[in-house]
């Protein structure tokens, strides 16, 4: 992030116009020359941070890790109190107010998986998370039987990433029939495999 003001303001107005486009028109609709349009500056004021709209998606990537190691911290504040399926309930909850308030998401998350370009940021991001659901289920007492932690977390992902996926592709409205189907598909897994 940028040390003067003004600089920072910028960043912002980008990343924010960024936001805007992915969630109103996905990643094919996002162009620099669309950005710039829209946070109303010179399309050089990007170059200065980013080469390309590639560079931005993995801004916002950074972001959304920032943003929801908070969603980890709550859960773990609150954790102890609650069974596992009562945990992955409010995980998905949670998860889907994050896609509600940030439209964006599912567009850069489509985009993480598919862009050639943003492959290894995508890698880098599940490795990211494999870590922290490990720390996550530690936390909070549970242990894995007979299989390792990271495998675990490899395929909760794989899980929230299709639930991600299916928020994005569906009207609000069925957002609470998703969230009890895949608390129902997350039980079933990790039931059988997580103990606390």
């Amino acid at each position: 992030m940028p040390l003067q003001e003004r600089a920072r303001e910028r960043v912002s107005l980008v990343l924010g116009a960024t936001k805007h486009i992915l969630g109103e028109s996905g990643y094919h609709g996002l162009t620099l020359s669309a950005i710039c349009a829209h946070a109303q500056i010179k399309q050089t004021s990007i170059y200065r941070y980013w080469p390309n709209k590639q560079a931005l998606v993995m801004s916002l990537a950074s972001l959304f890790e920032q943003d929801y190691e908070k969603v980890f911290t709550e859960l773990e504040k609150d954790g102890h109190r609650l069974s596992l399926d009562q945990l992955m309930h409010a995980h998905l909850v949670l998860l889907a107010d994050y896609v509600r308030a940030n439209k964006w998401m599912p567009e850069a998350h489509l985009a993480m998986r598919t862009d050639a370009l943003l492959r290894a940021r995508h890698k880098q991001v599940i490795a990211n998370f494999e870590a922290r659901y490990e720390q996550f289920f530690a936390c909070l007492g549970f242990s894995v039987k007979g299989q390792r932690a990271a495998r675990v977390s490899q395929t909760l992902l794989l899980l929230l990433d299709a639930y991600v996926s299916s928020l994005g592709h569906s009207e609000a409205e069925d957002w609470p029939i998703l969230i009890e189907e895949y608390g129902l598909v997350l039980s079933g897994y990790l039931n059988p495999l997580v103990t606390r």
